[in-house]
């Protein structure tokens, strides 16, 4: 969804019961500096709360809430509130190297009234044997700067390899 996993300090702790996981999280909300080289410091001024369900070894579904501070330098004076939801799929099409996953992700971050931006990701991989195959859609809507004017990115991958063994 974004670039809150490249911040510095992370606190995250969660609790599981069955098929279920509850996870909470504080951090730094401010995305690093240009300079990679020294540590911003931690300053803990954003949480997120996620919540897991695995209903069976091939099913995953999660929703999450983050609240950020500040993300951006350039708009100093704008928090987000993301909100994400995704569920994943994978099974075995029988043999020891055929297998297909799934994954379709959905993501909003929302920064005020005229500032909220959608995203969706669908992607399939499909192993069989020496072939992958493998496709991808994005759906992203990004403001641009403060007024109502949003634009939309459409990208579309699709692919196949083969792996050669000598």
């Amino acid at each position: 969804q974004d670039a809150t996993h490249i911040t510095f300090g992370v606190v995250t702790a969660g609790v599981r019961y069955g098929k279920f996981k509850l996870e909470g999280s504080s951090f730094t909300g401010r995305e690093p500096d240009e300079n990679r080289f020294d540590f911003d410091n931690p300053r803990f001024n954003s949480y997120s709360y996620r919540l897991l369900f695995n209903p069976s070894a091939n099913w995953a579904l999660q929703a999450s809430r983050g609240f950020i501070k500040s993300p951006e330098p350039r708009e100093p004076d704008e928090d987000v509130n993301r909100t994400t939801a995704s569920v994943q799929h994978s099974g075995n099409l029988g043999g020891k190297n055929r297998w297909i996953s799934s994954t379709l992700v959905w993501g909003l971050n929302d920064a005020g009234a005229h500032h909220k931006e959608n995203s969706i990701l669908a992607e399939t991989n499909l192993q069989l044997d020496k072939w992958a195959d493998y496709g991808r859609y994005e759906w992203i809507q990004k403001s641009v700067g403060r007024s109502e004017e949003r634009r939309v990115r459409k990208r579309v991958n699709i692919g196949s390899e083969r792996t050669i063994k000598k």
